[in-house]
């Protein structure tokens, strides 16, 4: 059972609050199909508190379940709250043109927010999956991955390039964005950026002693 198993370690570790609902079918004698209900969930409620979890975090509830076939309702369902995990930001620099854009791809493996839900004022919303950015690119994409086009700031009516550009300690010399992949597990708090881009203008210097 690794899915109970890993919902009894979280459960450990952070003390969460876990809601288990048994679920039998409407077919037949409802008394019964109650009964049978409450059972599964305290059959888990009983794995879970045998296991190290304190009996006053779970609350049981049972549910009657109309479906087509009598199996699809021999169920039952967990439900706990997940802290927030806003872990520190990622940087990635690199360089590019100022005129034609390099395209960077950015792929997220396994970046699942189907168990995911907002609770606003009683009412859960599903998480969204997106990729979105903000500062000097602004773009969005539904999925697990975005291209995105980066060009650098370097100016063709820069007047002092050599202060901005290769000055040590300059911040003016790469353009900033921001891209936010966001889970409710994993940098849930969507005011802070998944990944800061730093993106530097491809120029050479070159240096001759004559």
């Amino acid at each position: 059972m690794p899915e109970l198993t890993a919902v009894l370690q979280y459960a450990i570790q952070y003390k969460s609050q876990l809601k288990i609902t048994g679920f039998a079918s409407s077919e037949e004698n409802l008394e019964y199909n109650n009964k049978i209900a409450l059972q599964r969930a305290e059959a888990i409620r009983d794995f879970f508190v045998a296991n190290g979890i304190n009996k006053n975090q779970i609350t049981l509830f049972y549910k009657i379940q109309k479906t087509e076939w009598k199996e699809q309702a021999r169920k039952a369902e967990i439900t706990f709250k997940l802290f927030n995990f806003s872990n520190t930001t990622l940087t990635y620099a690199t360089v590019a043109p100022s005129t034609t854009p390099n395209n960077l791809t950015i792929k997220v493996n396994d970046f699942n927010t189907l168990t995911c839900f907002i609770e606003k004022n009683n009412v859960q919303t599903p998480h969204s999956r997106k990729i979105w950015t903000k500062y000097n690119l602004e773009k969005s994409a539904e999925g697990d991955s975005i291209v995105l086009p980066l060009t650098s700031k370097l100016s063709t009516y820069n007047v002092a390039p050599l202060f901005q550009y290769i000055w040590p300690g300059s911040t003016h010399c790469y353009k900033y964005t921001e891209v936010h992949i966001h889970s409710c597990a994993f940098y849930s708090d969507t005011t802070q950026p998944t990944l800061a881009l730093h993106v530097y203008p491809d120029i050479k210097w070159t240096l001759e002693f004559k």
